[in-house]
């Protein structure tokens, strides 16, 4: 089953109530809240609310903190920001900029007053109702009405185009009577499928760096990034594809030498395989079925 995360935005200190009780509905409907993370506020200081793990923490600490919750936010992640009376205030206002920039889908318990944002008015819609609509059919997407389809449009243009860098690739082990093997993990991020294991690129990481750090990560494992393998853009139709985005991957090969892996909460499982049992037999997400046939031709052809 698919487990979608969240960030409650808004003032804590003035819509607390609010806010936690948005966090209940969606944890109500089995959605992850990142953030706030607990129901009992520890502090306040000069207007800032303080969560247990957060006393004696500079304010803009902890801000830094829950944005970088918010930017690790993938595909079955969203932000609902709780503005009772239409307003956003600065901190939440800029929480929504950076969330627009980072593609994530935003909702809202009500309609925004005094702010510029684009909010289409299916975005506009109660935590309890929003919760049970995400489980039944998934993430609501903007249905903006003809009149202002021009605004729309300049809109996602503004806010919402990018490229994202991902590093990732064949992760290879060899036993000592030569047989070869390779890792693929189970991920709601790809609804239950098998993938490859990789991330996106950091902005001070290279290819190989961002590789083998997410191989770290995610498994445990200590890597030799080796070949490159292939390059390619996003596929349409795999469940991942954001028109909106450029994806883009490149893929190697990387060696290890122990099969113990230590998944982190990103996989729900693993398997090793020989490559051509996995293409056959596991359900494959398609950017890493074309990943695995990469690997196969590239490596028969060695």
């Amino acid at each position: 089953m698919k487990t979608y995360r969240c960030l409650i935005h808004g003032s804590l200190r003035k819509h607390l109530a609010e806010i936690l009780e948005a966090k209940r509905c969606f944890e109500a409907n089995g959605i992850q809240v990142l953030s706030p993370p607990s129901e009992i506020a520890v502090g306040e200081d000069a207007g800032f609310v303080f969560f247990p793990g957060e006393q004696g923490l500079d304010p803009r600490l902890v801000e830094i903190r829950f944005l970088e919750k918010l930017k690790s936010l993938d595909r079955d992640g969203f932000s609902y920001f709780v503005c009772p009376d239409g307003y956003l205030g600065p901190s939440a206002a800029y929480e929504l900029g950076l969330a627009l920039a980072y593609g994530i889908p935003c909702y809202f318990s009500a309609e925004l007053v005094g702010h510029p944002a684009f909010v289409p008015s299916n975005m506009v819609i109660d935590a309890a109702s929003l919760g049970r609509r995400i489980v039944r059919h998934g993430l609501p997407q903007p249905r903006p009405g003809r009149s202002v389809m021009e605004i729309f449009r300049s809109w996602r243009r503004l806010v919402a185009e990018k490229t994202s860098i991902a590093a990732g690739g064949i992760i290879e082990h060899t036993d000592r009577r030569g047989r070869r093997t390779i890792l693929l993990v189970r991920t709601h991020k790809w609804h239950d499928r098998f993938s490859v294991v990789g991330g996106k690129v950091k902005p001070d990481e290279t290819l190989r760096q961002a590789l083998r750090r997410e191989i770290r990560e995610e498994t445990g494992l200590e890597a030799s990034v080796g070949r490159h393998l292939c390059t390619f853009d996003q596929l349409r139709g795999s469940g991942y594809y954001r028109p909106e985005t450029h994806h883009v991957f490149v893929d190697y090969v990387a060696r290890v030498q122990t099969r113990r892996v230590r998944l982190n909460e990103e996989a729900e499982g693993s398997v090793w395989l020989p490559a051509a049992i996995a293409l056959r037999d596991l359900p494959l997400e398609p950017n890493a079925r074309r990943t695995v046939e990469a690997y196969i031709q590239t490596t028969a052809a060695t």
